[in-house]
């Protein structure tokens, strides 16, 4: 997924539709796996950005 102009982007977890401020995520210039996570009894909640500022959300559930 790539940011909106305000820098947020939207997305799932636990079947609740999230938004989040991608600065609140990563560090400025920051690639690979942000520090992160969101985690409830079953799943757990991931953001990767790539070198072109495209946002991966990966959840892995039991």
């Amino acid at each position: 997924m790539v940011p909106d102009k305000d820098g947020m982007i939207d997305y799932y977890f636990a079947e609740h539709k999230l938004r989040a401020d991608i600065n609140s995520l990563f560090e400025e210039g920051q690639v690979g796996f942000s520090n992160s996570r969101f985690m409830d009894e079953e799943n757990i909640l991931v953001f990767s950005r790539d070198i072109d500022g495209v946002i991966t959300v990966m959840t892995y559930r039991k």
